[in-house]
């Protein structure tokens, strides 16, 4: 038998995406689409059943998705893509409304998933460390309808020197469980969403009371600190989009915050969580006009 023809058609840029609150890959209602960066229409990717998003079809990555062989020859996935790379804008919009809409900077091809890492990389002072393996994550939108078991911080962020939303700043939230993030959208509301840290037990093993069980469910509380992250002179964006790259969100210098409005701001403030009701951050001693928000004084 002679081979007169070999096709090859090989995935130059795949993503995939995870959600920090139920701690598990996205596998529904997720439009992602991308183009060449800053220039031209996005094109809609491949959704699988795994949840990773197959971004082929792209002309400027033709080459590398049907690379030429010669007949009967086939190109390893461990060969390096012949070519240049390229650098890709991917937009991430949740049909459902669960997560706020991300656009993330990659470059092309990617002989693996795309992780957080890669998505992250033009950033050099990250708030945290990412091992190489980490998804991508989506940040929850402020209207997401979370579980009553889940601890949720709430914030409405305004620039104290202005009024004016503080868009895309990042809320750091450490409790004793460790650290949760969220993302405001673009008119400064935000949520973060974590499990609760481990119930307090009073005394010593084996002296509460036979037939109670310690603490009541509704008293227990935990001590958080919060940073906000804001820096919008930092923030970049691509052409005709009005949402920021993510790298560029989460590589925003952190911010002081008004806890008292006759106060200087601080880097952070402590509060107290309790089970079973949001902790929503407001500035104190403000009139009765703006007590619904958490002042804030942006990074220079």
């Amino acid at each position: 038998m002679t081979i007169v023809e070999t096709v090859q058609v090989r995935t130059p840029l795949a993503v995939a995406f995870h959600d920090l609150v139920s701690d598990a890959p996205i596998t529904d209602g997720l439009l992602v689409s991308a183009r060449r960066a800053g220039r031209g229409r996005f094109r809609p990717g491949r959704p699988t059943p795994s949840g990773a998003h197959v971004l082929s079809g792209l002309p400027f990555l033709r080459d590398v998705e049907v690379p030429v062989v010669a007949p009967g020859a086939i190109i390893e996935d461990n060969e390096d893509p012949s070519g240049p790379a390229y650098h890709v804008d991917v937009l991430v919009q949740d049909t459902m409304g669960r997560f706020l809409p991300t656009v993330i900077a990659l470059r092309a091809p990617l002989d693996h998933v795309a992780t957080a890492a890669d998505a992250l990389s033009a950033c050099s002072s990250l708030a945290w460390s990412l091992p190489s393996d980490t998804p991508m994550f989506l940040m929850s939108a402020p209207t997401r309808a979370l579980a009553r078991t889940t601890a949720v911080v709430r914030a409405s962020l305004r620039d104290k020197a202005t009024d004016n939303e503080a868009g895309h700043a990042v809320v750091v939230v450490e409790a004793s469980a460790g650290r949760a993030i969220g993302v405001a959208d673009a008119r400064g509301n935000v949520v973060v969403a974590f499990p609760y840290p481990l119930f307090a037990m009073p005394g010593t093993p084996g002296s509460v009371p036979a037939g109670t069980h310690g603490i009541p469910t509704r008293d227990q509380t935990w001590r958080v600190t919060v940073t906000v992250r804001w820096q919008p002179a930092s923030l970049e964006f691509t052409a005709g989009l009005d949402v920021p790259f993510a790298h560029s969100v989460f590589c925003q210098h952190t911010a002081s915050i008004v806890g008292d409005d006759g106060a200087p701001g601080v880097p952070a403030i402590d509060r107290t969580l309790r089970y079973g009701e949001d902790l929503t951050l407001t500035t104190d001693g403000v009139d009765p006009t703006r007590t619904s928000y958490l002042f804030v004084e942006q990074a220079p």
